[in-house]
């Protein structure tokens, strides 16, 4: 029964990880994209109002096959 509750533990444990990590990206390229929109004009900030609104309401459940797509945008919004 031990060894059982390990184990579920364990897995319990990489799964929360995970989820961690999926969660910290769309808060970091939400936050970014709000303090961009702090400093930009009119015109610019609908563009960037747009992607914050996507990035922000997007599921945080990510799948292997997207992870080079999510490293990509998270560049793109860091420059």
């Amino acid at each position: 029964m031990l060894t059982l509750h390990m184990l579920a533990n364990e897995r319990t444990a990489n799964a929360e990880e995970k989820r961690e990590i999926q969660i910290a990206y769309v808060k970091d390229v939400s936050a970014i994209l709000k303090g961009l929109l702090e400093n930009i004009n009119d015109k610019e900030a609908k563009k960037v109002e747009k992607v914050y609104d996507a990035v922000y309401s997007s599921p945080v459940k990510t799948h292997p096959n997207v992870a080079q797509t999510e490293l990509h945008i998270l560049a793109s919004v860091n420059l």
